[in-house]
């Protein structure tokens, strides 16, 4: 199947897809919502603790945090196996192996030894409960309302941060960051993991070509990978969301001590805290949205845009009332990202081939993720403040905005 007939497969009626799909998104939403991803929205919250109980440096600690980012090397292989065999393999062993990392994590005595395996082994599985598996599940439901269904998954991620930031930042203030790690744990294994079992699965009914017609995913025949990595098209999309990253999380990890670092009181940055939270579930619902209705690389061209004079409003020379509409655009770009890749993926690559392209995109992402953190980190050590690192990452996302254009000449729609 070539990507350009997939993208113009007929599509079931948009009522028909809701009535149908509604008990996988919302399988999706709780899956990604107690997977690994919601660590990265809450790290920052530990950083202050880990230094304290460790004697660790600023940049020690987002060290020590990317080397969560693991992912960026299982994730081809984890994409290849759900494609192969089943995305139900994949998420169910992924949310075991990651509710054992937290365990062990709130048992280490933070000796490097038992650290470093801990993260590694952490960042290993975590793509195993993102998009890898969710959206392609979403995808197979969805053609006329994708954009609004793949935002509505990731939305569990926010919704989780909603109700779950404060009571993590609680324990760790209260019963130290031991009991943060166990809590993430229980909310995999006891939440997620007995939804996910239950509910998640592909739509029996998804169009396939002549050839794969009536066969099992692993009776498929498997799209070989050096096609995939010969397209100037993948290339193209790996390289915008791995510089998309990199300001992207570095902001994200280190937002609470940017906060504290303008001056404000505990009770003013967790309002904003909070703005932010309420502002990447506006965005993953309202991107998700507008792809369904409008030219996607021209939406995600404006997010970007506008996060770049986001990120400045950082910035010691900005008034702080600049914050406010600083952290929504920062908010709705950041939301952005999943509707992004896996809204993009599948108009321009065959359905069969989703997770793989998927997997091997995370690579890019994970590495611009950890880059971006280290950097933040390091940048912040050499220089005493973020202001090197802000003005990068505006710099950043302004590139970004203009190569989310330069997708239209691969861009169909369905």
């Amino acid at each position: 199947m070539t990507a350009d007939s997939a993208l113009n497969q007929s599509s079931p009626a948009g009522g028909s897809e809701w009535r149908r799909g509604w008990p996988i998104v919302l399988t999706s939403m709780v899956g990604v919502g107690t997977g690994a991803v919601v660590y990265q929205y809450v790290a920052s919250l530990f950083i202050t603790a880990l230094e304290a109980e460790y004697g660790w440096s600023r940049g020690q600690v987002m060290t020590i945090g990317a080397l969560a980012l693991a992912g960026a090397f299982s994730a081809p292989f984890m994409g290849r196996i759900a494609d192969r065999y089943g995305i139900r393999l994949v998420a169910i062993s992924s949310i075991l192996i990651v509710t054992m990392a937290y365990l062990g994590l709130a048992a280490s005595d933070g000796s490097m030894a038992q650290i470093i395996p801990l993260m590694v082994i952490f960042g290993l599985a975590a793509p195993g409960t993102a998009g890898i598996v969710y959206a392609r599940a979403i995808a197979s439901w969805f053609v006329t309302h994708r954009g609004m269904a793949l935002g509505l998954m990731s939305s569990g991620i926010s919704i989780s941060v909603l109700i779950f930031n404060t009571p993590i930042a609680w324990l760790i203030d209260t019963h130290g960051f031991r009991a943060a790690y166990v809590a993430l744990a229980l909310l995999a294994l006891c939440i997620g993991l007995p939804v996910v079992w239950r509910g998640l699965r592909l739509n029996p009914d998804e169009p396939q070509d002549a050839a794969t017609a009536g066969l099992s995913p692993a009776e498929r025949p498997v799209v070989p990978l050096l096609s995939i990595l010969v397209q100037p098209r993948f290339w193209l999309l790996v390289g915008t969301m791995a510089l998309f990253n990199m300001p992207s999380a570095g902001i994200l990890t280190q937002l609470a001590p940017l906060l504290e670092g303008r001056g404000l009181t505990l009770v003013q940055g967790g309002l904003l805290f909070s703005l932010f939270t309420a502002s990447v579930l506006a965005g993953r619902l309202l991107v998700g949205w507008a792809f369904d209705r409008y030219s996607p690389p021209h939406i995600a061209s404006i997010v970007a845009f506008a996060a770049g004079f986001g990120i400045l409003s950082f910035l010691d020379a900005a008034p702080v009332i600049a914050l406010i509409p600083g952290i929504i655009a920062v908010g709705l770009v950041q939301g952005s990202e999943s509707d992004v890749v896996a809204y993009f993926i599948g108009r321009m690559f065959p359905t069969a081939s989703f997770s793989t392209v998927y997997g091997l995109t995370m690579t890019g992402t994970m590495t611009g993720t950890a880059i971006g953190i280290i950097a933040f980190g390091r940048l912040y050590d050499h220089y005493g403040d973020y202001h090197v690192p802000l003005l990068i990452g505006a710099g950043l996302f302004f590139l970004v905005s203009a190569m989310y254009l330069t997708m239209l000449r691969y861009f169909r729609q369905p």
